[in-house]
């Protein structure tokens, strides 16, 4: 059940459907009980969307559950209905910081994964920025900032959440270039 919801099939962030990602592997509980790992994430992306798009809940696809509940229904659906409580416990854990007043200097988008499964922020700290003769940024710098702009076109009231309505997802990027010198 849910597999099939049109949140479920965004793209993570490998690249697979959050469906295809989150199916073979269980929840993952901190020693404090939170829930960790890409089921976290999955819920994380779920309360984004709800509070960046706008008349989400009148759309055909989200009138009976909307995308954290289908993940949820998902959880069940996969056979780790045990962990129903814990994200629930971090929807609204999540809701309540995405909700915060803006913070100057965030960097809550390099917090998001890359595709080789660290932050962006642990990936791009070793990483050069490069230039192609075009003038344009590729490399792991290129793929940073284009998944900030991915992330501001999914999203699109973005800059109503705390975490990312001073600089931007993509604001953060360029933010955190300029600070390692680059």
């Amino acid at each position: 059940k849910g597999y099939h919801s049109p949140f479920l099939q965004r793209r993570a962030p490998t690249g697979e459907v959050w469906a295809d990602y989150l199916a073979p592997v269980p929840p993952n509980l901190s020693s404090k009980g939170n829930l960790t790992g890409i089921w976290a994430e999955c819920v994380y992306a779920g309360v984004v969307f709800e509070l960046t798009n706008p008349g989400w809940d009148q759309l055909p696809e989200y009138q009976q559950t909307g995308p954290v509940g289908v993940v949820i229904e998902y959880l069940d659906a996969c056979g780790y209905g045990q962990f129903t409580d814990a994200l629930e416990k971090a929807e609204e854990y999540h809701r309540e910081e995405l909700q915060k007043p803006s913070q100057a200097g965030s960097k809550a988008f390099l917090q998001h994964k890359a595709r080789n499964g660290q932050t962006w922020e642990q990936y791009l700290k070793s990483a050069k920025c490069e230039v192609n003769q075009n003038g344009a940024v590729h490399g792991a710098w290129g793929e940073c900032i284009t998944a900030a702009v991915v992330f501001e076109h999914e999203n699109p009231a973005w800059d109503k959440l705390g975490p990312y309505s001073s600089d931007g997802p993509a604001g953060q990027v360029i933010n955190y270039l300029q600070e390692t010198g680059q």
